[in-house]
């Protein structure tokens, strides 16, 4: 009713100018792979076709910055405060100070609580034990300091400034801002093309759409049309078929293409098949390094090192690794030998040309230290890949394990099989540049000059945040 009286049309009878509303809401669904159960989500009343509009909705109804300014003031809610904390304090002021009384109420009253959603930055430490060894547990402890961090910040800027608005002990605590950001990060969106820029919102209705990394379709805006007298009509948000789906099909969309351990941060979920997985390895310097003061300045000079300055962290995939990676484990496997000219006189390390071949030692030196940087991830482990695929194997025995036991061992389990993949393929390189099988000589190996990166496991939107 609420969605209808402000001009959402999601009847499932014909309306004068509208036609069916094609979705319903069904209150419990589960993971078409896993068959985990995935909270509600949206199913298909008829058939639809590839590029129909299943949802179109304004975009005065979504929960913004601007909507935070509106209820808190400019002097509170400046123009340089970021979007995700405006729209935290909206959104303990609107569920616990009006209540039934907020424009949202309806939309509000149906959002899950932080342990429904159970991201993994909010795990007990019993919980986050289930992920030793994975870069992961990293990046839990990491998110949870930094939303600690801003609670911190708030306490002591904005409610200490506005203490007559801002109630840390009995109304804006710690638990629920934990609450308002478990909301932001795991159904907030960027929507880009609006009329006034980028803005984050919560779009009611369309976030209660569930995630599959097969899905092309996204949450994304539309610019009002002209209208008469030189009037716009508002912004919409609106989401689009990405193909044809048959009557009680589930309708997904597509969150980002995020790794088991970026969902399982933000979502509180893995998935048995997700084709963007991800782990990170990290890469150094070797204290006996003849060259190591020139080489630890390389990575000082880029600025994209680990915090102790001695090497980097990178990101392996299913089906590659960065050519970064590469060109990093170039420098740090070279030699005074091969940096040395046929006149005598050597090559600054940072003149190195590292998007080419340096010689075949040097190659195999590259893939030996990403065999030996794989191995030091799987070792840190407690258990083997063979342990968590057994728990897996017995469906009926994994299914009486704890949710958040079940999400960590499918993480663990697709890390510890990337890091394998990642080895052979290695092995295999090293063994055809020792046959002379891989002509090093003949073969273009350049590939765009870039700087290093180290991916984020943080979303989009997050990364704003958290920037």
């Amino acid at each position: 009713e609420w969605l209808e009286s402000n001009g959402v049309y999601i009847s499932e009878n014909s309306g004068w100018g509208d036609a069916p509303h094609p979705l319903a809401l069904s209150s419990e669904t589960r993971d078409e792979d896993s068959l985990e159960f995935s909270g509600r989500g949206l199913v298909f009343r008829k058939p639809v076709s590839d590029g129909d509009k299943l949802i179109d909705l304004p975009f005065s109804l979504c929960m913004t910055k601007e909507a935070s300014q509106n209820t808190f003031g400019k002097s509170a809610i400046t123009d340089g405060t970021s979007e995700y904390i405006a729209i935290a304090l909206l959104l303990i002021h609107e569920r616990y100070i009006l209540g039934e009384a907020s424009f949202w109420w309806p939309y509000i009253n149906i959002l899950p609580e932080t342990s429904e959603v159970n991201p993994s930055f909010t795990w007990t430490e019993e919980e986050l034990k289930l992920l030793e060894g994975s870069p992961a547990l990293v990046s839990a402890l990491s998110l949870r300091a930094k939303v600690e961090g801003e609670y911190d910040t708030l306490r002591q800027g904005i409610f200490a400034r506005h203490a007559q608005t801002f109630d840390p002990e009995e109304v804006y605590t710690y638990e629920r801002f934990e609450w308002a950001f478990t909301m932001l990060f795991s159904r907030a969106v960027r929507l880009d093309a609006l009329a006034e820029g980028p803005q984050v919102a919560l779009v009611p209705y369309a976030d209660l759409v569930n995630h599959t990394p097969f899905s092309t379709a996204y949450i994304t805006a539309e610019v009002g049309a002209d209208g008469w007298f030189g009037q716009k009509d508002e912004d919409k948000v609106v989401v689009i078929a990405d193909r044809s789906f048959k009557a009680m099909e589930q309708f997904y969309i597509s969150y980002g293409q995020k790794s088991n351990a970026e969902l399982l941060l933000l979502y509180g979920f893995s998935l048995d098949r997700n084709p963007f997985n991800s782990v990170e390895i990290s890469v150094g310097l070797a204290p006996g390094d003849s060259l190591y003061d020139e080489k630890l300045e390389f990575i000082k000079n880029s600025g994209q090192g680990l915090p102790d300055g001695t090497g980097f962290t990178f990101p392996l995939y299913i089906d590659r690794y960065p050519n970064e990676l590469l060109e990093c484990l170039r420098v740090l496997c070279i030699t005074s030998e091969e940096l040395t000219r046929p006149d005598g006189s050597r090559a600054a390390l940072s003149n190195l040309q590292a998007t080419m071949f340096v010689s075949e030692e040097n190659e195999v030196n590259v893939f030996e230290a990403l065999i030996e940087a794989c191995q030091a991830t799987l070792d840190r482990y407690p258990n083997s890949e063979k342990d968590d695929a057994a728990l897996m194997k017995d469906r009926s025995m994994f299914t009486i394990l704890p949710m958040n036991t079940r999400n960590a061992i499918r993480l663990r389990r697709t890390e510890k099989r990337l890091l394998r993949r990642t080895i052979a393929t290695a092995e295999r390189r090293i063994e055809e540049l020792r046959s002379g099988e891989l002509d090093l000589e003949g073969l273009d190996l350049t590939i765009p000059n870039k700087k290093f990166i180290i991916d984020d496991l943080i979303s989009p939107g997050a990364q704003s945040w958290l920037q």
